[in-house]
């Protein structure tokens, strides 16, 4: 038999999941735009998915801003963006952006090179390491 009235909370929870099913199929996408150096794709791509909580999204908004990867250098939006993610990040999130520049600086991509330097330099989200910086 089926309920003549489906819960609030059923629903709710269900809406919940596809939305979170969308965001990891848009994060994805935005990525595999990012690794082909499409950047400022990538940043349209990664800005509703930050703004909506994806946090991994908001790590590379805000290295893109600090390096003008694919925008103009805008350390207003940088920090903006940097600061949002540590207010909210997990060490999941972090692992995950930094994992993936570190592989692709480790396959010679200048591009993550400079975001994964950037980061040393700053101490954001890494410790703070002047060598590994350069």
């Amino acid at each position: 038999m089926v309920p003549k009235r489906i819960p609030r909370w059923f629903v709710a929870g269900v809406a919940l999941l596809l939305s979170m099913h969308a965001l990891a199929d848009d994060f994805a996408g935005a990525l595999a735009v990012y690794d082909k150096h499409d950047y400022s794709t990538a940043v349209r791509m990664f800005e509703p998915l930050a703004e909506r909580g994806d946090m991994r999204a908001a790590l590379f908004l805000g290295a893109a801003y600090y390096t003008g990867l694919g925008v103009h250098f805008d350390r207003q939006k940088s920090v903006g963006w940097m600061l949002q993610a540590q207010s909210s990040a997990s060490s999941a999130d972090y692992d995950f952006v930094y994992g993936h520049w570190q592989a692709l600086a480790d396959a010679g991509d200048p591009d993550a090179q400079v975001a994964l330097g950037t980061a040393y330099n700053t101490g954001f989200g890494v410790p703070a390491d002047p060598k590994k910086a350069f």
